[in-house]
């Protein structure tokens, strides 16, 4: 009987078991995917047709054109007309990365002399030979380093029916498409992100202002910088009691004429930092600020031979402390012989328990950070490590940032690859900018602060939906103190203050960051944009990261939210009457509840190339999990079922023997 009793109580315990593996296995669904011919976009092993996007050779009509494998051993490549849609018969290439810059190109019918090699004023067929890549915005470049210079595979024109490509180091002409099999996988839709109700004040407040522009003669008489900067500053000490200052670059320039027809001397440019040095002093109760360099940062002090970014550098000692780590020209080995080499490339500060990093490109540069930078950047933000808060101040926005009045004004190619090559890997950072103030009707914040706001996955893919939940870092503008070139200020920047004036504020409370462009120009006086949330577990350096009690926070609390379906509630006043005393009042609006943000899924684009298809590894991890588990479930399942019925068996028959 307890033999019986024991029997019937396992076949119970697998019944049990049974029924799980059946449930996983029909509750667990595999992510959706789509495989089909088209342009790579990312470096991926796999069999590719290399085509030049848009050209026309000599002789021939406007369109793509592929490299053909050709006839000659040397060079043999000639170009043959593309059609993405009938594509048959056009040649491919085996391209194998080697790692996140090199890679081989190889035609596998001449087995291991197949391989494109190339060399200064050479290009053909040869044994293996690694090329450097660089891939950016769904277009790749081939070259190697040779003699000191990058020799391209460059595409011309040909007094023949035949063009061919070549090597050179010019840089015109030498971008191509990679096309295959490219799979997409549909990951399953992201649940609804829910914005609780704002409780609290912030913890951290950030005033940003950018692209100042002194100039013009402005700075050869008293108020000596623009009206926009005092008026907004006032602004910001009267209503917001704000914690940190960042100001984005371009704070001088030189567009009105050099120091030698009147537009700087060392006096001039002395009193417009007295002036700078007295508003940042006046922006906040603790007078912090951090300052980057713009692309017209240098011209100050270019004609009387001196580095006039180093006045910035003492202002930011002198008010902040000494940095954790900065990082000069005399520093990066290729820099180290330049005309300024104490000239300042990057800055990390820990202020109010929060991790703040500057990056400047190198004198006379723009756009263009250093390679030593990089590298300190990297070093810097693993110190920090990828669950801390981190605020990146630079000039420059990236080339894909949102609503750019071209790419050329931001960051691209091999830095934009190095830059977010680094940035992807830190979901916590807030990448801020100016630089593109003019040029567009895009450039200025009509009525949403995330009009110029841009989010990133993991793989470093720009997303522009508001209501898609950030995977990754997030760039955002800073606004100008000086747009022009758009309807209300055609032409150039002048004398005169711009129509509309904008700053950004940035409230970081211990569950989410609010972004919030404010207003103080005559035009959009009364508009609020919308504000923009993220929701992320701020964790600061110090234990104590709600800030100590002479830094509570208790500034104007903006009550929408990233769905768009609330609307702000802060008070401004955008007069900007200049105040004498900073009383740093502020004002606390009631936080707005029950508004909600809904995030739907992305899809992530997986370069799935040749017969064999071989997935992105981290894709894979993902897209793949649901159809892992069930296939272990069913496993279980048939395990159980099995085994169950065999004890069942097992059971009759006993008590069939029992009966006899």
């Amino acid at each position: 009987m307890k033999n019986t009793l024991k029997t019937r109580l396992l076949s119970l315990a697998l019944a049990l078991v049974l029924c799980c593996g059946l449930f996983t296995a029909l509750t667990s669904t595999a992510a959706t995917t789509e495989t089909k011919y088209g342009a790579a976009e990312e470096m991926a092993t796999g069999v590719y047709t290399i085509v030049v996007p848009n050209i026309t050779p000599t002789g021939m009509s406007a369109g793509a054109y592929y490299i053909d494998h050709g006839t000659a051993v040397n060079p043999g490549f000639l170009f043959k007309s593309f059609d993405e849609k009938n594509h048959d018969g056009a040649a491919v290439w085996k391209v194998t990365k080697v790692s996140d810059t090199e890679c081989t190109i190889q035609n596998e019918s001449k087995g291991d002399q197949g391989y494109i090699n190339l060399s200064a004023d050479y290009i053909g067929y040869g044994k293996k030979q690694n090329l450097n890549y660089e891939f950016s915005a769904g277009k790749v470049r081939f070259f190697v380093n040779d003699g000191g210079k990058k020799w391209y595979i460059r595409f011309t024109n040909s007094n023949r029916n035949e063009s061919r490509f070549q090597s050179g180091t010019g840089e015109a002409s030498h971008e191509f498409k990679l096309y295959g099999m490219i799979t997409t996988t549909i990951e399953d839709p992201a649940p609804e992100l829910v914005i609780p109700p704002l409780t609290g004040d912030p913890i951290l407040t950030l005033a940003c202002i950018s692209d100042l522009h002194a100039d013009y003669g402005l700075q050869n008489k008293a108020p000596y910088v623009r009206n926009s900067v005092i008026k907004t500053i006032n602004a910001i000490a009267k209503n917001e009691n704000a914690d940190i200052l960042l100001v984005g670059g371009d704070n001088t320039s030189d567009n009105g004429g050099t120091s030698h027809t009147g537009g700087w001397t060392k006096e001039t440019f002395a009193n417009v930092m007295d002036k700078y040095k007295e508003l940042a002093a006046f922006a906040t109760p603790d007078g912090y600020s951090l300052w980057a360099a713009g692309n017209h940062e240098f011209q100050a002090g270019e004609d009387e031979g001196y580095n006039s970014y180093a006045e910035y550098i003492d202002m930011m000692i002198e008010a902040n402390g000494e940095p954790l780590s900065i990082f000069r020209q005399k520093d990066d080995t290729a820099l180290a012989n330049s005309k300024y080499p104490d000239f300042v490339l990057g800055m990390h500060y820990n202020i109010k328990n929060f991790d703040f990093i500057i990056i400047n490109a190198p004198w006379g540069k723009s756009m263009q950070y250093s390679m030593g930078t990089y590298k300190w950047l990297s070093e810097r933000l693993k110190s920090i490590g990828k669950e801390k808060t981190v605020f990146l101040l630079t000039h420059y926005p990236l080339t894909d940032s949102q609503n750019i009045s071209t790419p050329t004004y931001g960051t691209s190619g091999s830095h934009y690859t190095s830059l977010t090559g680094i940035l992807k890997s830190y979901p916590n950072l807030v990448f801020l900018y100016g630089h593109n103030h003019g040029g567009s009707e895009n450039v200025y914040i009509n009525d949403d602060t995330f009009e110029r706001i841009t989010s990133y996955t993991a793989k470093g893919k720009p997303v522009y939906d508001r209501n898609v939940i950030p995977t990754s870092f997030i760039t955002c503008f800073m606004g100008s103190m000086s747009y022009y070139n758009y309807h209300l200020n055609p032409g150039g920047l002048t004398y005169d203050d711009p129509q509309i004036i904008q700053s950004l504020m940035v409230y970081v409370y211990n569950d989410r960051i609010v972004f919030q462009m404010k207003n103080y120009g005559k035009a959009l006086a009364d508009v609020v944009p919308l504000s923009w949330t993220v929701m992320r577990d701020i964790k600061s350096t110090l234990e104590d990261s709600t800030g100590n009690e002479d830094s509570t926070n208790t500034s104007t609390t903006p009550g929408s939210t990233s769905s768009g379906n609330g609307e702000g509630n802060e008070t401004t006043d955008g007069t900007g009457n200049d105040a004498t005393t900073n009383t740093n009042t502020g004002t606390t609006d009631t936080p707005t509840t029950g508004n909600t943000e809904t995030g739907t899924g992305n899809s992530d684009v997986t370069n799935t190339n040749g017969d064999a298809t071989t997935t992105d590894p981290v894709a894979s991890d993902d897209s793949n999990l649901g159809l892992i588990l069930g296939i272990v479930g069913g496993a279980l399942a048939l395990i159980g079922l099995g085994f169950g019925a065999f004890v069942f068996l097992s059971i009759r028959k006993k008590s069939a023997a029992n009966k006899e």
